[in-house]
C-alpha cells in the first residue's frame, strides 16, 4: 500500500507473530487514545492494518487509522489515500462502505478540510467513482444538501448501483426537492421497504400529497404483516408527519410490544409521547414520558421538567413526578435538582415550590430526595449557613449522593475554611479537578496555613488514583501555590504516564513560571496535536519564540510547526496575522527585519513549497520596502496555498505592486477613526449614504487587525446612527449594492447583518448568512450571529450547530460561544445552558487573560440558578491577573448578588488599588461599604 510511506514502521514493534487473542486488546487501546493522543492512536492501530491475523480486527484498524487521520489529526491528504486504497480493494466493502468511516466524528473544521482536499482531488481525476462517494459523504456531513446531490448524481453516472441511487433519492428529499426525491425512488422497486417511509412518504408530505402518505403507510404496514415481520418506526413518524395520529399511535404501541431491547423500547415510548403530543392529547402525553423517564429515559426526564414543571406542585403527584425525573439512582442523577430549580423558576412558582418542598420535608425530613432539592434552594439564595446544615444531613443519609468536595465547597462559601479543609481531606478523589486545588490554597492562604499544604500533598498518595492521576493532582496543587519548581517534576510525571490530554498546556504554563522558556516551548510543541490543536497555543509558541530567539534559530523551528500542525486552513488571515502581528511587527524594532528577511530566504530555498515562509517573507520584504521582492514572495505564497492564502494576502500584493509601504495596525486605524469620527455622521445626514458605508466598510476592516470580535457591535451602532438620521433604508440597501458589486465583502456582511439586526428581523439574519457561507468561514462573530438569529427563530438544534462551527473555527472565542447557553435558558433547557456555561468557564479557568469569559460564564450560571458555580466563577475573575479594574468592579456585582459578603469586600479593595480608569470608584466604596454591613472583614483605609 502506497500509504505505508507516511508512518516509519521502523519504530513500531508489534511483532507479526502477535496473538489473535490479543489483537482486540491492542486495538482496543488505540481507540481509547483516540481522543485523548490521536498520534499515538495512530502508532498503535497501524501495526495492525499491517500483521493483524483476524480479518475483522485489520479492517476495524484500517477504519480507524482512516478517521484518525481525517477527523482527529488534520491530515486530509494522508486520509484521502488511504481511503482511496481500501475502496479499490476488491475484497472489501467497496467506497460506500468506507467512506462513512472517515467521517465519524468530524468536526466542522476537519470536515472543510477535508471536503478541500477531496473537492481538488475530484477535479484532477473526474472518473474517479470513489472520490466522487466520499465527496458526497463529506457534503452530507456538512449539511450542504444541494452539493450532495450533485455528487451523488456523479457517482451514479459514473457507475450506478442500488445504494448510490438510493443515497441521491434521500439527499434530494433533504435538500427539499420533493418531486425530484420522488422520481428517483420510482425506479428503485428492491429499496421500496426502506425508501418507502424515509424517502417517498415524506417527499408526498413535503408536496402536500398527505392521503396518499396515508395510504402508502397502510400498505408498507400490511406488506410486513405478510412477511411476517414489524414494519419500520419510520412508517409511524409518517403517519403522524401525514396527520394520522391513531394510525401513528397503534403503531407505535405494537413495536414497543415486540421490541427485543429495552433501549429500543424507551425511544419507542418517547416517540409515542410525541405522537400524543401532535394529537393534542396531553395527558397521555405526560403518562408515556413518565414511563418512560421511570425506566431511565434521559429524554423524558428532560421532557418532565420542561413541559410539566407544574405537576410538582400538585401533593398527589409530586412523589411520583420526582421518582421519575431522579430514577433510582440519586447519587448518578443528583445534577438533576438544578434543572428542577431552575424549571420551577421559569414557570414563575419558585414560593410556592419552596413551601411545599418545606412541608413535605417536614413529613419526611431524611428523603434524600427533599434534602438534594431544598440544598440547591439554600445555595440559590446564597444562605450557606443553612446550606451546609442541609449538606451534612443529607451526607448523613445518602453519603453517595453529596461529594464531600462539595460539602467542602459550601464550607468555603460560609467562611469556615478549616472544616472545608478536613472534609476536602476525606475526599482524596481518582480524577482530582484543577479547582481543587484552587480550593484547598484558597484555605490554607484565608487561615496563614499554607504549611498544611505539605500535609495535604502527602495524603494525595494514599488515595487509589494511579500514579499518573496522583502526580497531576498534586502538581496542579504546587502550581496553584505559585511554586512551580516543586510542581513541575510532577506534572512530567503525570505527562509520561499519559494521564493528561496529549494537548493539556498546564506543564508548559509551569516551565514559564519557573522561567524555563525554552522547555516551554518544547512542551508548547508537544501541545500541538492534529486537527484540534488551538490557535492559541500556536500564538503562544510564536510569542516564545520571537522574545527569547534571533531569527535564524525560531524562523526554521515556526515554519517546521506550522508545517505539521498547520493553523486552520478556513483562516487563512490567522496565518497572515501570526507572522504580521507576532513575527514582522512593522511598527516596533525595526532593525530586526533584516536578520528576519535573511532566515526566511534560507527556509524558502530550503523548503519551496512552503507557502506559509512564503507569505512571512514577502510581509517582511514589503515591511523593507522591497516591494519587487515582495510581490514575486507574495505570489509565490498566494499560488502555492491555492484559495487559501491567495484572498488574505491581496492586500498586501497590492501595496507590493503599487509601491506602497505596509501601513502599520495602528497608523491605519488613527486615520480611520479620525475620519468616521469626523465625516460618518455627517455624510449620512447629508444624504451621502455611499461615502458613509464605505467609511463604516474601511473601519471593519481595520477590525480584522486583532479586533475583529468587536466587528458586530461596530456594525450595529453604524445602523443604529443610521436609523436615528432616518436614512436606514438608504443605508441598507447602499450596503446591499456594495455587497452586489464586491462579492464576499465581509465588512458589507457584517454591516448588512447590523442593518437586519436593528430592524429585529433574525429571518434576513439567517437568509443573508447562509448565503454567504463561503465568505464567513474564517468570520467566528458572524457564526455568533448567526447561531443567535437561529435562536430567536427557535431553530435550537441549528443554534447549536453554528455555535460548534464557531468554536471550531476559533476554539478561543469562548466570549462569543456563551450565546448559546442564554438560548438553552429561553428555551427552558436549563441544564444544557448550565453545563456549556460550565465547558466555558473551565476554558477560562484554564489561562490567564480570561476574565471576561469568566465573568460571563458567571452570569449564565447565577441565572440557571447555579450559585456554587457562579462563584467559582468570580473567583476566576479575580484570580485573573490581566483583569483590570472595570473587570473587578463587575465581577464585585456579581458577588453582592450571590451575597459573598467577604469575598466582595476583597474585590472591591483590589479594585480600587487599581489604576484602571475605568473604575466607578463611589459605585465601588458603595459596594464595600455594603459588604462590611453584612459582616465582611473592616481593612485600613476603608472607605
Amino acid at each position: 500500500m502506497r500509504w505505508l510511506g507516511f508512518v516509519l514502521l521502523a519504530s513500531i514493534s508489534v511483532g507479526c507473530a502477535q496473538e489473535a487473542e490479543d489483537e482486540w486488546r491492542v486495538l482496543d487501546q488505540a481507540r481509547n487514545a483516540a481522543f485523548t493522543d490521536p498520534e499515538a492512536a495512530l502508532d498503535t492501530a497501524w501495526p495492525l492494518v499491517q500483521n493483524a491475523q483476524r480479518p475483522d480486527v485489520r479492517e476495524q484498524a484500517a477504519y480507524l487509522a482512516l478517521n484518525l487521520l481525517a477527523a482527529r489529526l488534520g491530515r486530509p491528504e494522508e486520509a484521502l489515500e488511504l481511503y482511496e486504497e481500501l475502496a479499490a480493494d476488491l475484497d472489501g466493502p467497496g467506497a460506500e462502505g468506507v467512506a462513512p468511516a472517515v467521517l465519524g466524528g468530524c468536526e466542522p473544521r476537519a470536515t472543510k478540510a477535508l471536503a478541500l482536499v477531496v473537492e481538488a482531488r475530484a477535479g484532477a481525476a473526474p472518473n474517479n467513482r470513489d472520490v466522487w462517494v466520499l465527496l458526497a459523504e463529506v457534503r452530507e456531513h456538512a449539511g450542504q444538501w444541494d452539493e450532495a446531490v450533485e455528487a451523488w448524481a456523479q457517482v451514479v453516472a459514473l457507475r450506478s448501483t442500488t445504494s448510490a441511487e438510493a443515497s441521491l433519492a434521500r439527499a434530494l428529499l433533504r435538500a427539499g426537492r420533493f418531486q425530484e426525491a420522488l422520481d428517483a425512488a420510482a425506479a428503485l422497486d428492491e429499496e421500496a421497504d426502506w425508501l418507502g417511509p424515509h424517502v417517498v412518504g415524506p417527499a408526498l408530505v413535503g408536496l402536500g400529497r398527505t392521503e396518499e402518505a396515508v395510504a402508502l403507510a397502510d400498505a408498507l404496514v400490511d406488506e410486513a404483516a405478510l412477511a411476517g415481520r414489524q414494519p419500520d418506526w419510520a412508517v409511524a413518524t409518517l403517519y403522524q408527519a401525514a396527520g394520522a395520529y391513531p394510525q401513528a399511535i397503534a403503531l407505535l404501541e405494537d413495536l414497543i410490544e415486540t421490541a427485543p431491547y429495552e433501549e429500543q423500547r424507551l425511544t419507542l415510548r418517547c416517540r409515542l409521547a410525541e405522537a400524543y403530543a401532535a394529537a393534542g392529547d396531553t395527558e397521555a402525553e405526560y403518562g408515556e414520558y413518565k414511563t418512560a423517564a421511570n425506566a431511565g429515559s434521559a429524554l423524558a426526564r428532560n421532557v418532565l421538567l420542561e413541559r410539566f414543571v407544574d405537576r410538582l406542585l400538585e401533593p398527589a403527584e409530586a412523589n411520583s413526578l420526582l421518582a421519575a425525573i431522579f430514577g433510582p439512582d440519586l447519587g448518578q442523577e443528583a445534577w438533576r435538582a438544578g434543572q428542577v430549580l431552575a424549571s420551577v423558576k421559569r414557570a414563575g412558582k419558585l414560593p410556592q415550590w419552596e413551601a411545599a418542598l418545606a412541608a413535605a420535608l417536614e413529613k419526611t425530613p431524611d428523603s434524600p430526595t427533599l434534602l438534594l432539592l431544598t440544598l440547591d434552594v439554600a445555595s440559590r439564595r446564597r444562605d450557606y449557613a443553612v446550606a451546609v446544615q442541609v449538606a451534612l444531613r443529607l451526607h448523613a443519609v445518602a453519603p453517595t449522593v453529596i461529594t464531600p468536595y462539595r460539602i467542602a465547597g459550601l464550607l468555603a462559601n460560609a467562611g469556615d475554611y478549616a472544616t472545608a479543609l478536613e472534609w476536602i481531606d476525606k475526599a482524596v478523589p481518582k480524577h482530582w479537578p484543577l479547582e481543587g486545588a484552587a480550593l484547598v490554597v484558597k484555605c490554607c492562604r484565608e487561615l496563614g496555613r499554607m504549611d498544611k499544604l505539605e500535609q495535604y500533598a502527602a495524603k494525595l498518595h494514599e488515595g487509589p488514583a494511579e500514579a499518573g492521576c496522583r502526580a497531576y493532582a498534586e502538581g496542579s496543587l504546587w502550581l496553584e501555590a505559585g511554586q512551580a519548581e516543586r510542581a513541575i517534576p510532577l506534572l512530567e510525571e503525570a505527562r509520561r504516564a499519559k494521564w493528561v490530554s496529549a494537548q493539556d498546556p498546564l506543564l508548559a504554563r509551569a516551565y514559564l513560571a519557573a522561567n524555563r522558556p525554552v522547555d516551554a516551548m518544547a512542551e508548547y510543541e508537544a501541545c500541538l496535536k492534529g486537527a484540534r490543536a488551538w490557535t492559541v497555543l500556536h500564538q503562544a509558541l510564536v510569542g516564545l519564540y520571537s522574545q527569547h530567539l534571533a531569527p535564524e534559530e525560531y524562523v526554521p523551528r515556526l515554519a517546521s510547526v506550522l508545517r505539521g500542525h498547520p493553523l486552520p486552513r478556513e483562516q487563512p488571515d490567522t496565518v497572515v496575522r501570526v507572522w504580521l502581528d507576532q513575527v514582522v511587527k512593522p511598527e516596533e524594532e525595526a532593525r530586526r527585519l533584516p536578520a528576519l528577511a535573511g532566515a526566511l530566504e534560507a527556509e524558502c530555498a530550503a523548503q519551496p513549497e512552503d507557502a506559509c515562509a512564503w507569505a512571512g517573507l514577502g510581509l517582511t520584504q514589503l515591511a523593507l520596502r522591497h516591494y519587487d521582492a515582495a510581490r514575486r514572495s507574495l505570489s509565490r505564497a498566494m499560488g502555492l496555498d491555492g484559495a487559501g492564502l491567495r484572498d488574505a494576502l491581496t492586500g498586501a500584493y497590492a501595496k507590493a505592486l503599487a509601491g506602497e509601504p505596509l501601513e502599520t495596525p495602528a497608523a491605519r486605524w488613527a486615520r480611520v477613526e479620525e475620519e468616521y469620527r469626523t465625516e460618518f455622521v455627517p455624510a449620512l445626514e447629508a444624504g451621502d449614504v455611499a461615502r458613509a458605508v464605505r467609511i463604516a466598510c474601511e473601519v471593519l476592516d481595520c477590525l480584522a487587525d486583532g479586533f475583529a470580535g468587536k466587528r458586530p457591535d461596530f456594525a450595529l451602532g453604524m445602523a443604529n446612527q443610521a436609523r436615528r438620521a432616518n436614512r436606514a433604508e438608504e443605508f441598507a440597501a447602499a450596503v446591499q449594492a456594495r455587497l452586489a458589486a464586491e462579492e464576499g465583502n465581509v465588512p458589507a456582511i457584517h454591516l448588512l447583518v447590523a442593518c437586519h439586526r436593528d430592524g429585529r428581523r433574525p429571518g434576513d439574519v439567517v437568509a443573508l448568512l447562509q448565503e454567504e457561507e463561503s465568505a464567513i468561514r474564517g468570520e467566528p462573530a458572524l457564526w455568533a450571529l448567526l447561531g443567535n438569529a437561529y435562536g430567536e427563530l427557535g431553530r435550537v438544534a441549528e443554534a447549536e450547530e453554528a455555535y460548534e462551527r464557531l468554536l471550531a473555527l476559533s476554539p478561543e472565542d469562548w466570549p462569543n460561544a456563551l450565546g448559546l447557553g442564554w438560548i438553552y435558558l429561553r428555551y427552558q433547557r436549563t441544564a444544557d445552558a448550565e453545563t456549556w456555561a460550565e465547558r466555558a468557564l473551565a476554558w477560562a479557568e484554564a489561562g490567564q487573560g480570561r476574565g471576561h469569559t469568566a465573568l460571563g460564564a458567571g452570569e449564565l450560571l447565577l441565572a440557571c440558578g447555579a450559585g456554587e458555580k457562579a462563584a467559582r466563577a468570580a473567583d476566576a475573575v479575580v484570580a485573573d491577573a490581566s483583569a483590570d479594574g472595570r473587570l473587578l468592579q463587575q465581577a464585585a456585582g456579581l458577588y453582592r448578588r450571590l451575597e459573598r459578603w467577604e469575598a466582595l469586600g476583597e474585590v472591591c479593595r483590589k479594585a480600587l488599588a487599581s489604576e484602571s480608569r475605568n473604575v466607578d470608584r463611589a459605585e465601588v466604596e458603595k459596594l464595600l461599604q455594603e459588604a462590611v454591613a453584612h459582616g465582611a472583614p473592616a481593612a485600613p483605609g476603608d472607605p
